[in-house]
């Protein structure tokens, strides 16, 4: 078979690295795995995909953690984008969104912070997050 053949299995491969790596703590090299994840999807012209979403969804909660906020905001647009379609499952959507607006409360935003939940809590789905979000 040729490589193109496995490229689903690849993907899978390269997410399940990067979320080892960080699990493990080391945040350097799960962002090397990631970047290189959009890398491959730049040089293949593919825009949207569930990968490709949650690579940038990890390397904002990477940058979260690191402090980075205005960094975490922009990769959790760029997850949202590349999620565009039903590509990824409503608790996933709603989590993207409680993320970047805890990071829009750290940079002082409230306004977006609020902005944000308030889209959590008015998403026509069945979650728990939409509880929480209301709380927050």
């Amino acid at each position: 078979k040729k490589i193109e053949d496995y490229s689903d299995i690849i993907e899978e491969c390269y997410a399940g690295l990067g979320e080892t790596y960080k699990k493990a703590g080391n945040d350097q090299a799960a962002k090397a795995v990631y970047y290189e994840m959009i890398e491959k999807y730049r040089e293949s012209k593919t825009t949207r995909g569930y990968y490709l979403s949650r690579a940038w969804y990890h390397l904002g909660l990477i940058e979260m953690d690191s402090g980075n906020y205005s960094a975490a905001i922009s990769n959790f647009q760029q997850a949202e984008e590349a999620a565009k379609g039903r590509i990824i499952t409503t608790d996933q959507k709603l989590e993207l969104w409680m993320q970047a607006s805890e990071c829009c409360k750290k940079l002082n935003d409230l306004d977006k912070a609020m902005s944000l939940l308030s889209k959590v809590i008015n998403e026509d789905a069945v979650s728990g997050l939409r509880l929480k979000a209301m709380y927050l």
